[in-house]
């Protein structure tokens, strides 16, 4: 049970490593390096070098695996895995084109946002 729980919190902590906000103490305090638990730490050692992979988790005791985890380091923009590595034309384009893709979903969801008052006009008929 303990794996399970350092697992869920270890991805959620992942979003704050991530992130670059630091609007409100909120954020601060989450984003500050030192709160990063140390099989997080561990584990963003090894993927400096690599990409998560099936072998870094648990099977048995695990609720994200290593696609959650991949998913989230490439859709926040992460680049520990690119200082390690020699320069690749190939992966760098690649690169770029998920990096315009992420904005074009991002402007999607944002033009057809609409906010609440807007919903419930509409529900009620104006």
């Amino acid at each position: 049970m303990t794996r399970h729980y350092e697992n869920i919190v270890d991805f959620l902590k992942l979003h704050y490593c991530l992130s670059e906000r630091r609007d409100s103490q909120f954020w601060i305090d989450n984003c500050d390096p030192d709160t990063i638990p140390e099989s997080l730490r561990a584990k963003l050692d090894i993927w400096e070098d690599d990409v998560p992979g099936i072998y870094d988790f648990d099977r048995t005791t695990q609720c994200f695996s290593a696609t959650n985890y991949q998913f989230i380091l490439f859709g926040m923009g992460w680049k520990g895995h690119r200082s390690a590595r020699a320069p690749d034309p190939q992966t760098d384009r690649m690169l770029a084109e998920l990096a315009i893709r992420r904005d074009r979903l991002k402007q999607f969801v944002l033009r057809d946002t609409v906010t609440n008052t807007e919903l419930f006009q509409a529900i009620d008929g104006g």
